[in-house]
């Protein structure tokens, strides 16, 4: 835990969280809270991460499968129904 040069807060910076994402976030601590407990804070930052981390690439990626899938089958369909009435 930091204080700013210059500016009256409390920042918590973690570097290097557990993400594909990003390499450091920082936190302005609320200044009703600059005595709390370090570990309190950290644990606190770590669960709004988790709450906020974007899906597994992985997820993200079956995501875009199934969208592909069903443009796929509709343009197929579309397809399908100009060429029954073109005959």
């Amino acid at each position: 835990m930091t204080t700013l040069k210059g500016v009256n807060k409390t920042v918590l910076e973690l570097s290097n969280p557990d993400s594909d994402y990003f390499e450091r976030i920082v936190f302005y601590v609320k200044p009703n809270l600059k005595t709390s407990d370090k570990n309190t804070l950290r644990s606190e930052a770590e669960h709004i991460l988790a709450q906020l981390s974007p899906s597994r690439p992985s997820q993200i990626g079956k995501q875009f499968l199934l969208r592909l899938l069903a443009f796929s089958l509709s343009a197929a369909g579309g397809a399908a129904i100009t060429a029954f009435w073109l005959k």
